[in-house]
């Protein structure tokens, strides 16, 4: 009764969703799903529309989910690091998401902030930014300075977004539970995926509890003088914006900037996997700083309080053909990480014997690739025989065997 009181709370936001996905081309899904058997919307809305040639069909999904918002834009975010759900052009596509979401206008930015500060809006900030430094799928950040000069940042919530989300997490809830049925939904747990989902997406928007896990990171690693993790102002922080300190630097992932402005990329890759796994005194160089703690996993001592059983090991990390090692050094850093909190570790991707040959002298005992979408132990991988070997794989196995040895090969 009180899952259709949901569909019909929400039958405005699922015409908007099967609207916008027919309208690139995606209409079949809800057909398959027999999405009109339990929902009272005109049979036309599912029609498949013709997609125009200019854009392929992952670029369709794409605009489609930047269209549908943040909850949707989170989620395409999510499934562009799941190659085993989506062959490649697809993966690169939704990748995209994870760069730049469209950004919220500034009025109504400081419309929200003149609703959450008051008066007081003008007396604790001397200058707030309107352009914002990045947006994000929930929320999008802007530069500002306090009273007194100091730099910081503010995490601001995009406005009105918590009872969409609501609804869409109803609605995800719903196909989930249609899609478990199919012959797919059997294999890749549909039901589970959306309530990790749910999980996820909900303590992205709990500023407190981020807050929180920033200073239990910042105490627990106080001793560690390569990491750098933000002040959070909290006599300014509200449910909707998250102050903390500015820090200045370069992304981790933006290799060129990185090699343009002198760092070297084997010293942080070393000072990462040693952050994971101490073991080895801290040297001079590059200090790495964390400020997203938005899912409550980023504090490795915080992870115990939370359901977690498995870290996944992504593709990218141990992709064979790599030219750069810091791949496999992280991929040492996880797998020293997992054994530390006695959590269970699983690389995914796994398409070649090499890959194997090198994840077993690192330790690692299980895995996934495109054709075995459940966890199986390497061997069971290796006697289905269905793995191709395309080339060497970077480095040798023995050089990578230690977390430590991995981040000191890594170039």
């Amino acid at each position: 009764m009180l899952r259709n009181f949901r569909r019909v709370r929400n039958l405005k936001r699922y015409r908007k969703i099967v609207g916008v996905l027919a309208r690139h081309g995606f209409g079949s899904i809800f057909v398959n799903l027999q999405v009109d058997r339990y929902l009272p919307l005109p049979p036309r809305i599912f029609k498949q529309s013709a997609r125009p040639p200019s854009l392929t069909a992952a670029e369709h999904l794409r605009v489609a989910l930047e269209e549908l918002g943040p909850t949707f834009i989170k989620l395409g975010q999510i499934l562009s690091i799941r190659p085993d759900l989506f062959p490649p052009q697809y993966i690169l596509e939704l990748s995209k998401l994870r760069e730049q979401a469209p950004a919220t206008p500034w009025e109504e930015i400081h419309a929200l902030l003149k609703k959450e500060y008051g008066d007081s809006l003008e007396t604790a900030f001397k200058e707030i930014e309107t352009e914002p430094l990045g947006s994000a799928s929930l929320a999008q950040v802007h530069a500002a300075f306090l009273a007194d000069g100091s730099p910081v940042v503010l995490k601001i919530q995009r406005p009105n977004i918590r009872h969409t989300i609501e609804a869409d997490l109803d609605i995800l809830t719903d196909l989930a539970s249609l899609a478990q049925r199919t012959s797919w939904g059997k294999v890749y747990d549909p039901i589970e995926i959306v309530t990790q989902f749910a999980f996820t997406l909900q303590n992205e928007l709990d500023y407190h509890r981020e807050g929180i896990n920033a200073d239990r990171f910042r105490k627990n690693f106080r001793h560690e003088t390569h990491l750098l993790i933000p002040e959070i102002y909290w006599d300014l922080s509200t449910p909707l914006v998250l102050v903390m300190e500015r820090i200045e630097g370069v992304r981790i992932d933006h290799l060129d900037e990185l090699e343009h402005q002198g760092f070297d990329r084997k010293q942080i890759a070393r000072h990462a996997a040693r952050i994971h796994a101490p073991a080895a005194p801290p040297e001079a160089g590059a200090r790495l700083a964390i400020d997203d703690f938005g899912t409550g996993y980023s504090s490795l001592t915080y992870l115990r309080r939370f359901p977690v059983d498995i870290l996944k090991i992504a593709k990218d990390f141990i992709e064979p053909s790599s030219s750069h090692r810091q791949e496999w050094a992280f991929t040492g850093a996880i797998l020293a990480l997992g054994k530390r909190l006695g959590l269970t570790v699983v690389a995914e991707g796994i398409e070649e014997p090499a890959q194997l040959e090198r994840l077993r002298a690192m330790g690692c005992e299980l895995g996934q690739g495109f054709l075995f979408a459940r966890p199986a132990t390497l061997s069971e991988l290796a006697a289905a025989g269905r793995l191709e070997a395309r080339g060497p794989v970077v480095g040798q196995a023995s050089d990578l065997s230690d977390p430590r040895a991995s981040a000191e090969s890594a170039a």
